[in-house]
């Protein structure tokens, strides 16, 4: 065997372990930024959990957010401030979700959240928070989407009823 095969052979062998640590890589990149995201929306779910916490163990804060999702223009102006940061917060988090989720809106989880919005701003606290200046730190596309939605058979709960 002559010094010219010998260095050829020793090429393929190199190029052929470049291939397989590159598709190692990629595979472990993958594999991370897949744990990243899942740790991320999980996150964001431990937001909202806290919220809905808050909502049935305070009868005050649920009955605030009832009166404030149906007669917004009733709530002093202590209570309208609590209801706002309380509708920015959780659509400041929803957006977070949107985000995460790549913006795939075909994902049922997404589409269901969103929807749930479009209903949310379609009450008159809803509609008084969408028009006030607070949600307006929400991005205009993400503004859109929500509006765009169709939230027609959407039946969460009856957010008329008073607590």
């Amino acid at each position: 065997m002559n010094w010219d095969a010998i260095g050829a052979v020793g090429e393929l062998v190199g190029a052929i372990a470049v291939l397989i640590t590159l598709v190692y890589l990629a595979i472990q990149v993958k594999a991370m930024g897949d744990m990243n995201q899942k740790i991320a929306i999980d996150g964001t779910y431990t937001k909202f959990n806290d919220m809905r916490q808050s909502l049935f163990q305070d009868p005050e804060v649920a009955s605030l957010i009832l009166n404030g999702l149906n007669n917004p223009d009733e709530l002093n102006s202590r209570d309208q401030f609590r209801f706002m940061l309380f509708c920015e917060t959780l659509f400041l988090n929803g957006e977070q979700f949107w985000l995460l989720m790549d913006r795939r809106l075909d994902n049922e989880r997404i589409i269901n959240t969103m929807k749930y919005y479009a209903y949310f701003i379609d009450t008159p606290g809803g509609r008084a928070f969408w028009q006030h200046p607070q949600s307006m730190n929400l991005t205009q596309e993400y503004r859109k989407m929500i509006e765009e939605q169709d939230h027609e058979g959407i039946d969460r709960f009856d957010l008329s009823q008073e607590i």
